[in-house]
This record gives C-alpha cells, sequence and structure tokens, in this order.
C-alpha cells in the first residue's frame, strides 16, 4: 500500500490534489521535451486548476512556473528511492522526452 497524501506531504505539497509528475536531469535540453510538457500542462490547468505538479531536474521552477500549476520544483534527486517517492506520490507521470540523452542506452 502506497501512502500517497503521506509522500505528498514529505515532498511539499497537498496530500489531497491531484499530482503529476515531470522528471528529468535538466529542463534545458529541447530533446527533453520541456515546451511540450508546458503546453500540455496548460491545458490540465484549464481543465483541472487543483492539479498540483512536481518537477524534477535543472530549470524545473521554470516549467513549473511557465505551467501555471500550483506545485514544487526539485533541482535533483541523488538516489533512486527519491525518485521512486515522487512517482509513487503522483497520479500521472509525464514523460515528454523527443529523445534519449544517455550515453547509457
Amino acid at each position: 500500500h502506497v501512502d500517497k497524501p503521506g509522500l505528498r506531504r514529505l515532498i511539499g505539497l497537498a496530500p489531497d490534489r491531484p499530482t503529476i509528475a515531470l522528471t528529468g536531469a535538466s529542463w534545458a535540453a529541447a530533446a527533453k521535451g520541456g515546451r511540450e510538457a508546458v503546453r500540455a500542462l496548460r491545458l490540465v490547468e484549464q481543465g483541472l486548476p487543483v492539479a498540483q505538479l512536481v518537477v524534477v531536474g535543472a530549470q524545473g521552477q521554470e516549467i513549473l512556473d511557465q505551467s501555471k500549476l500550483s506545485g514544487r520544483a526539485i533541482p535533483f534527486i541523488s538516489d533512486r528511492s527519491g525518485l521512486a517517492a515522487v512517482y509513487a506520490a503522483a497520479d500521472i507521470c509525464m514523460f515528454p522526452s523527443r529523445g534519449e540523452l544517455s550515453a547509457h542506452r
């Protein structure tokens, strides 16, 4: 059993609001799909303004601000268990990348 409200509190989010997670190392690279994510998140904000967003990665605050959703930007998570907690706290996880940037394919 996953305690979504507890995880959301731990991350600094409201425990009872629909939550979207967007994760990446850096949102500066166009291939990560940050612009596409912002466009989609603005549609979410129009249709479900109570939704909240947690963005992990460099330039995450810019994505959060542009989305017009409330939430939290986390510049970096160093361990897999922290990232797993973000995913578990979310109702929706977005992966808008237009290409893989990792050298480890």
